[in-house]
């Protein structure tokens, strides 16, 4: 499960990178992004552009009727099946760009949270699909959940789970509303370990009000279970 990530590159450079027009808004620096905050997610509908989306898809309703928790993670070997993301899987499929995400170690009080990112620093895209979701004024927003695969060898000694990253020559792929759907799912693998570094943190980013820099500091005494890969 992917549940915090870090967006810190300017949404101008985003649009620059990605071939997107200068968008209308913009997002501070944030290195500890939770579920219900916005991530930028380029689309192509049908012209590519870059949004702000809300991390996480419309709650399904529990049996009393009140919202269930935010959708923020779907599995990518299964998401074609599920009726919560089928639609979404064949024509709504985006680029939600990070700068980094976490993963945790362990379970409960002892988990011990990790920060990954691509070896050569700065933002990627990670697979999602998205949908309209109205909003509070009447009018309607834009909502985004984060495909996942099983690990690779870099993250697999922290979590059995890593959001799908995709590679440059795969965006057009993902993005084509047209693309079958068997080529598609085959885009949704583990990115390759050599290509990512990843190191222990403090415990600073357990707490989604903390958004500084510091969410990225090793603990005062980091584990020597798995080191850090530069």
């Amino acid at each position: 499960m992917c549940g915090r990530v870090v967006r810190t590159t300017p949404v101008e450079a985003l649009a620059a990178a990605y071939a997107c027009p200068c968008p209308d808004f913009s997002l501070p620096p944030d290195y500890n992004v939770a579920p219900g905050q916005a991530l930028p997610t380029v689309l192509a509908d049908p012209l590519r552009s870059l949004v702000s989306a809300r991390w996480g898809l419309r709650p399904v309703r529990t049996a009393y009727g009140r919202p269930g928790p935010l959708v923020f993670n779907a599995r990518s070997e299964t998401a074609a099946e599920k009726p919560s993301f089928r639609q979404a899987m064949r024509s709504r499929r985006g680029l939600v760009l990070v700068d980094g995400f976490y993963e945790w170690q362990g379970s409960g009080k002892q988990a011990r949270p990790w920060f990954f990112r691509l070896h050569q620093a700065g933002p990627f895209p990670v697979a999602g699909v998205w949908e309209t979701v109205p909003e509070e004024n009447g009018g309607s927003g834009l909502a985004v959940a984060i495909l996942t695969t099983s690990a690779n060898a870099l993250l697999a000694e922290v979590h059995p789970r890593m959001p799908v990253i995709l590679a440059p020559e795969l965006w057009a792929r993902w993005l084509d509303p047209a693309a079958e759907m068997g080529e598609v799912l085959a885009l949704l693998r583990p990115y390759p370990d050599e290509g990512m570094v990843g190191h222990e943190v403090g415990l600073a980013v357990n707490d989604p009000t903390c958004k500084g820099a510091e969410c990225l500091d090793p603990p005062e005494q980091a584990s020597l279970s798995f080191p850090v890969r530069r």
